[in-house]
């Protein structure tokens, strides 16, 4: 008759549940991060500017703001610029959206930006309920996001590895019981 082997001992097992846990740390804090990121991607409420009648709007030289309509709203405005030239108010496939109060909004029209002049656009719409800002970063948005499918993956890392060094680690328990 043999003898059956000794149970395998794996001492990794602790080892792999801490840095499971450390990787859950690390997962939390870079969630905490990119939630900051988050609230960062919608313009600053002092960025905001309503329009209540004809609107006068500054546009520095080479910025560009954009005028916002309430979602599905299909309003009716008129925008003037500082010269006698008919400013350029297309948005070239350039759309955005993003809420405010609970109130979602989107790109309507474009105001100043690349050739147009500086100085003080009028804003005249029909409808109330619309908002100037500025345009919302593309590219923070796309790093917002990788950001947090690279903080779900980390976090997901974490919790397999927890899990598996606590089951090997009780499995080690049982053999030597």
């Amino acid at each position: 008759m043999s003898i059956p082997p000794p149970p395998r001992r794996r001492p990794w097992a602790p080892a792999l549940a801490a840095v499971g846990a450390g990787l859950l740390v690390v997962a939390v804090a870079l969630g905490v991060w990119v939630g900051r990121g988050f609230s960062e991607m919608v313009p600053a409420p002092s960025d905001i500017k309503t329009v209540a009648g004809d609107t006068v709007v500054t546009i520095d030289d080479g910025e560009t703001l954009i005028l916002y309509a309430p979602r599905r709203m299909m309003p009716t405005c008129d925008i003037t610029g500082p010269t006698e030239q008919v400013p350029d108010i297309e948005l070239r496939g350039a759309t955005y959206s993003f809420p405010v109060d609970g109130v979602s909004y989107e790109s309507i029209a474009k105001i100043g930006g690349s050739g147009q002049p500086a100085g003080e656009y009028t804003v005249a719409c029909v409808e109330d309920g619309l908002i100037v800002a500025p345009p919302l970063d593309v590219g923070h948005i796309v790093a917002v996001v990788f950001a947090l499918l690279g903080v779900l993956a980390i976090g997901g890392l974490g919790v397999v590895a927890v899990v598996v060094g606590l089951v090997v680690r009780q499995m080690n328990r049982h053999r030597t019981a």
